[in-house]
Parts: C-alpha cells; sequence; structure tokens
C-alpha cells in the first residue's frame, strides 16, 4: 500500500481539523501522473524530473498528426513512471489550444486505471 498527502493547485489539502488529508494506492499513482501531465519538466515541485511541454500544442493548431503526436507524448510520460506498465491516452480538441484527456494506464501490478483532465488554454 502505498500513501502520500492529497494536494491541488500546489497547496496541501486540509481536513476540517486542519490535518493533511491522506490518499493511497490508485489516487496516488493518479496525482502524480497528473502532475507529470500538468507541468513542464523541471516545474512541480514534488517532480522535478517529470514533465513535458505542452506550449507548442496549446498555441499550435492542433491536426490529427499533432494530435497523434499529443497522444503519443502523454503515454511515454505515463510509462516514464516506473509503477506504470502501458498507458493508453485519447485526446479530444476542445477548441483552439484546448483539450481533454483520457488516460488509461495498466499498473505494473495489473491494476487498470483510469483518469481524465483538460489541458490547453484557459476557457
Amino acid at each position: 500500500m502505498i500513501q502520500d498527502l492529497l494536494w491541488e493547485n500546489g497547496d496541501i489539502v486540509l481536513d476540517s481539523r486542519g490535518q493533511p488529508v491522506m490518499i493511497s494506492d490508485a489516487d496516488v499513482v493518479v496525482q502524480d501522473l497528473k502532475a507529470r501531465l500538468l507541468c513542464p519538466k523541471g516545474a512541480h515541485w514534488a517532480h522535478p524530473a517529470a514533465g513535458f511541454d505542452l506550449l507548442p500544442y496549446v498555441q499550435g493548431k492542433l491536426t490529427d498528426l499533432t494530435i497523434l503526436e499529443l497522444e503519443q507524448e502523454i503515454e511515454l510520460e505515463c510509462q516514464n513512471d516506473a509503477r506504470v506498465r502501458t498507458a493508453d491516452c485519447q485526446v479530444t480538441v476542445l477548441g483552439p489550444g484546448r483539450f481533454q484527456v483520457a488516460v488509461v494506464v495498466q499498473l505494473t501490478d495489473q491494476t487498470l486505471i483510469e483518469f481524465g483532465l483538460t489541458l490547453g488554454a484557459l476557457a
């Protein structure tokens, strides 16, 4: 069993008594993978060696080719986590520089985890 503190927007989440909220197992993996996907390399305080640059996808035109490239980049970034065996990603374009990401990862212990997030420019 793995455990970690729950954090949102760079802040540790506290419960009603002011104590840090703990998460475990799949929730920890999802939190870590989202951190990898939402921050450029070196920008996240908890995962400075993780991340990739979304700027070309946010600022550029999303064509079939760049969407495929983005899906592959996301899958590779997820697979850089030692707990992840395989990753499958599907990107849906929501508008200029904005996209919804659906990810399914299989962990090394065979557990399947699904999560999604919205990436790109602010609405």
